[in-house]
């Protein structure tokens, strides 16, 4: 009887940590959420250390250049809570490249 009493225990402890954790979410987590902040290359460079560079970066397109192919990031998308400085640092062409969801020619 014991063990059953301690699973009953354990099997509450875990729904009302269930139930916290949903309220947590909906009131918190989702009030406060907001979308990654898409940037967009503005250069023509593509020497090594370019893409990289935060100020070849802005967070509007007016080339509307985006597509598959290309020798340039055409944009990424970086995290609420972060800087177009902190996703690119220390960060080479080929890395920056890879992180682009489509190219610029």
């Amino acid at each position: 009887m014991r063990k059953f009493k301690i699973n009953v225990m354990a099997l509450a402890a875990l729904a009302v940590a269930g139930v916290t954790g949903a309220t947590l979410t909906s009131a918190g987590v989702e009030q406060n959420y907001t979308q990654n902040q898409a940037y967009y290359y503005n250069s023509t460079e593509t020497d090594e250390g370019d893409f990289a560079n935060p100020s070849n970066w802005s967070t509007t397109d007016s080339s509307n250049e985006c597509q598959t192919n290309g020798d340039r990031p055409c944009h990424i998308d970086v995290p609420t809570g972060q800087t177009i400085g902190q996703v690119l640092a220390d960060k080479s062409n080929e890395e920056v490249l890879e992180m682009s969801t489509d190219r610029k020619p």
